[in-house]
């Protein structure tokens, strides 16, 4: 489905697990909105993760987020729990 992420059509507590991949940079000016977004379709125990393998979103996924922002393989991974 095609949505705005910051008003998204889910029910709360839809889903266990939210993925944001290669697009940090491109949600980065709304940021604060989506990820209250994102927490709100989460259930109780639900994982926001933000994915980032381009320097764009690398780059901005660092400033945002600093130590937080953990390497995996060749993966930049932000884990945010509920």
């Amino acid at each position: 489905q095609i949505m705005d992420a910051s008003k998204m059509d889910f029910a709360d507590h839809t889903f266990d697990t939210v993925v944001i991949y290669n697009a940090f940079f491109h949600i980065r000016s709304q940021w604060a909105e989506i990820e209250k977004e994102c927490k709100r379709v989460l259930t109780e125990n639900g994982i926001v993760y933000i994915v980032g393998t381009w320097k764009l979103d690398i780059n901005e996924m660092v400033k945002e987020f600093g130590e937080k922002a953990k390497w995996h393989n060749q993966f930049l991974i932000v884990q945010i729990k509920k």
